[in-house]
């Protein structure tokens, strides 16, 4: 496993592209997959893969150094060999000797929201997702259980504790909760956080038109049966939907024979 700068040197023209790795044989591996499937970062080098063909191009590695001077070296040969000239070479983002500090000009940014929110239909399972997930969840990745550290979602967790969402923001969440299924171990730690919650107070308190305490119920059910009604119609009640149920007021909870005006 070798760190340091590496070429992709295209033998038809003799341009270059350069960059850095901690395993430059892992690197390779990646640079050479994206371009295959045709979904490289990089427009131009994906663009000359296809003009000319695998054959043409030879991954090298340039020089072998520590990892402390990767952004360094990456830059001295970026700047040596001129590789963000197009005449020359196919880099694209700039790079900075003490590391990658990025400042996209204004094309770039267009480009990259353009690309972003091209939808692409993964071949595994035939659904349309954003260019983003795809390369991660999707394609040769698709079905593989998604596996998080405990430290990641501690710093989750961490974030958003104290942070109040926006009703847009749950109206999001909501939306993309809909026509989902939980999964049987989701399903089971929900029953199980149920139990440990205190149980709403479900009572029932029935008045007269005058405002006076009838009766007063432990459930909703309890105060249909004495009514003689649809336990929908109490909760109807309740919400504000009905004013009143045959001639009752419906309110839920005990009201220690108060009056209900």
């Amino acid at each position: 496993m070798a760190t340091g700068i590496y070429t992709i040197e295209n033998l038809v023209n003799g341009k270059l592209y350069v960059g850095l790795a901690k395993c430059t044989k892992s690197r390779k591996s990646n640079h050479y997959k994206e371009l295959r499937r045709n979904v490289h970062k990089n427009n131009h080098l994906q663009n000359a893969w296809n003009e000319y063909g695998e054959q043409s191009f030879r991954f090298e590695v340039l020089e072998e150094c520590d990892e402390q001077f990767l952004y360094s070296q990456e830059n001295y040969w970026c700047n040596m060999l001129d590789v963000h000239n197009r005449d020359y070479g196919y880099n694209i983002e700039p790079t900075n000797p003490n590391g990658r500090t990025k400042v996209f000009t204004t094309e770039q940014i267009e480009n990259l929201k353009i690309r972003n929110a091209q939808i692409v239909i993964c071949e595994v399972c035939g659904k349309e997702v954003n260019y983003l997930n795809y390369h991660q969840w999707h394609g040769e990745n698709c079905g593989m259980k998604r596996e998080y550290s405990q430290e990641y979602k501690d710093n989750i967790s961490q974030r958003w504790k104290g942070v109040e969402r926006t009703k847009q923001h749950c109206e999001n969440i909501s939306k993309g909760k809909k026509g989902k299924k939980m999964s049987a171990i989701t399903y089971d730690a929900y029953r199980e956080s149920r139990k440990t919650q205190p149980r709403l107070n479900k009572s029932v308190t029935v008045y007269n038109l005058s405002g006076k305490v009838v009766q007063e119920f432990q459930s909703r059910n309890e105060a249909a049966v004495f009514l003689r009604v649809n336990a929908s119609t109490i909760s109807a009640a309740i919400s504000g939907t009905l004013k009143t149920v045959k001639g009752y007021k419906v309110t839920n909870g005990k009201k220690d024979n108060e009056i209900c005006i």
